[in-house]
């Protein structure tokens, strides 16, 4: 609230002393929740999940990772996994791991937190090297902030300046949307069924034997998801510029007709970062700030070839090849409107290959919805819409042909345009 002497002190006070209540109560002490609200031995508060919206978005962010939180000392907890609704970062750093598994809805149209800075708080965990837990994000196209509940109005901002607004979800719609999602969330997390917990990761978009979606429960939608660390195996994030050089598991990394750069996490302008130019950061919104590559060619054929030495090739022990990608709006290399695709190429020791295409309409590779708009701020003018960062996936069973115990080179072919710029990160195998 406004007025506190520490941002967000007040409203972790009161979900400690709220949960604190309810532990209490479910003990059979005393229920300051009302006689009529019988609560003795009905709540375990060693199983606790958090689900909170905005401002409690970044709440719920910290008090899962508050040591006495963690230690159960408090009478409840640890968290068992976070959900946040369109969440802010007013008073959280997001840049940390959290200590159990996370999901974050973007509002693509929302009127308040207007950048959709909630995506932060999965690039935070991505870029933490002590992240076990998996994370998982959504974009949610045409909700707004407040339509999540029925108590406030409509968003302070209007998004008059972006055609995918228009119109905006039905407000009943984008509730009934999060009961469905929050249901197969708590599923993952409390469920007892291993095919309940399979079916629900499939509706949730993070089963990752499945091709990335394009809607969640009936709505249009895209995921980014975070493997948990036991089952992901990561060639390239990119945490920083030598990662384009040299890749995380030791191997060159080659560009052929193509031009690579670096972009590092927050927010910056060429001015403030020179050579920053690629990256677009003061007038192309990518949600949360992330580090990421920008790939892009002029020609039919450009490669970017990721090398894998001797002794960490065998994929065979992984279902499927994700990355992340975005079509960079503001690059005269892609043309308006019109959807980028790419190949996947996998080289084994004994010189055998096997590539695969996205396929048509890949969800990630959609051309952004927005207009360029002229800027008194910046010569470049500034790009309306949002630009996330979404998964790709391709079923390793598909690379027909080659040894996955033993393989050499991953590379990522643009062979299907003629030309094109691509934000790209975290291209890793993964498994269920």
């Amino acid at each position: 609230g406004f007025g506190e002497p520490v941002a967000g002190e007040r409203l972790e006070q009161l979900i400690g002393l709220h949960l604190q209540g309810l532990a209490e109560a479910a003990a059979g002490g005393d229920n300051r929740f009302g006689d009529d609200v019988r609560l003795a031995g009905r709540a375990d508060l060693s199983r606790l999940a958090l689900i909170g919206h905005s401002r409690g978005g970044d709440a719920s962010f910290a008090l899962a990772n508050d040591p006495d939180v963690l230690s159960g000392s408090l009478g409840y907890g640890p968290v068992d996994g976070v959900l946040q609704v369109a969440a802010a970062a007013a008073s959280v750093d997001p840049w940390t791991s959290i200590s159990a598994p996370l999901a974050t809805i973007l509002a693509g149209c929302d009127g308040d937190v207007v950048d959709q800075v909630g995506q932060a708080y999965f690039e935070g965990p991505r870029l933490a090297p002590d992240q076990t837990a998996w994370a998982a994000s959504v974009w949610l196209d045409r909700a707004n902030h407040n339509a999540f509940n029925t108590i406030l109005p409509g968003d302070m901002a209007v998004q008059r300046d972006r055609p995918d607004c228009e119109p905006l979800l039905d407000g009943k719609a984008q509730r009934a949307w999060l009961v469905d999602y929050a249901t197969d969330f708590l599923t993952t997390l409390f469920a007892d069924d291993p095919v309940a917990i399979g079916h629900a990761k499939e509706r949730l978009g993070i089963d990752v034997t499945t091709a990335a979606p394009d809607a969640l429960y009936g709505q249009p939608a895209r995921v980014a998801f975070l493997a948990p660390a036991a089952d992901r195996q990561t060639v390239m994030i990119p945490a920083d510029a030598d990662e384009l050089q040299t890749n995380r598991l030791g191997g060159a990394v080659t560009a052929d007709n193509l031009t690579s750069d670096f972009c590092p996490k927050g927010f910056y302008s060429a001015q403030t970062l020179p050579g920053s130019e690629p990256c677009r950061r003061n007038y192309v919104t990518v949600p949360g700030q992330p580090a990421h590559a920008v790939v892009s060619w002029e020609t039919p054929g450009a490669a970017l070839r990721f090398a894998l030495p001797e002794g960490v090739g065998d994929l065979s022990a992984f279902s499927t090849l994700s990355l992340r990608a975005a079509v960079d709006p503001a690059s005269p290399l892609n043309p308006a409107g019109q959807p980028q695709a790419i190949s996947v190429q996998i080289t084994d020791s004994a010189g055998n290959s096997a590539a695969v295409h996205t396929r048509p309409d890949e969800p990630a590779l959609g051309f952004p919805p927005g207009l360029m708009q002229d800027s008194s701020v910046t010569e470049t003018g500034f790009f309306t819409g949002r630009v996330p960062l979404t998964t790709i996936r391709f079923p390793l069973s598909s690379f027909a042909g080659v040894d996955l115990s033993d393989i050499a080179e991953v590379a990522l072919l643009f062979d299907q345009t003629s030309s094109g710029a691509l934000f790209v990160s975290d291209i890793e195998w993964v498994r269920p």
